[in-house]
């Protein structure tokens, strides 16, 4: 397993010390003020993925693809859809890139139980990808690949 420093991206083992069962990076301990960084333990090569027990709709995939180009040429896009038409699904395509990528994806909605839900259904349907939910009176841990927040 290899690890890789979420701030500069260092994946050489010899910039690696682990005190106390925590993991830092030497290259950039300095950086800034006095925060530690601790490390994303994950491996590299397997790729994130996702399934679906269903098949998007011929206009969902389409939108589907529409936002992952978008994405790829750095273009800002908004989804707006009605409750249940699938704009959840439509972003996986999205997620999956940019996790692939070691890209961060941060997920936001306005409620904790929808943090929760996301959540559950996120785990549901990828595989390789750890989540991180953060909300009010669940924020022991704010960083990670993958976040679902408030």
């Amino acid at each position: 397993m290899k690890m890789i420093c979420p701030r500069c991206r260092n994946q050489d083992p010899q910039y690696f010390y682990t005190f106390n069962q925590i993991t830092y990076c030497r290259k950039c301990i300095g950086i800034g003020t006095k925060q530690v960084v601790q490390l994303e333990n994950r491996l590299l090569n397997n790729k994130v993925n996702y399934h679906l027990n269903y098949q998007l709709t011929p206009l969902q995939k389409e939108l589907s693809d529409q936002l992952l180009l978008r994405y790829r040429q750095h273009l800002n896009t908004r989804l707006k859809a009605v409750c249940g038409a699938g704009k959840t699904e439509i972003t996986y395509a999205v997620i999956k890139y940019a996790l692939n990528q070691n890209q961060h994806v941060c997920f936001t909605t306005p409620r904790k139980e929808l943090v929760i839900e996301l959540a559950n259904r996120f785990k549901s349907h990828f595989t390789n990808v750890d989540i991180t939910c953060v909300y009010g009176g669940h924020s022991q841990k704010t960083s990670g690949q993958f976040i679902i927040c408030t």
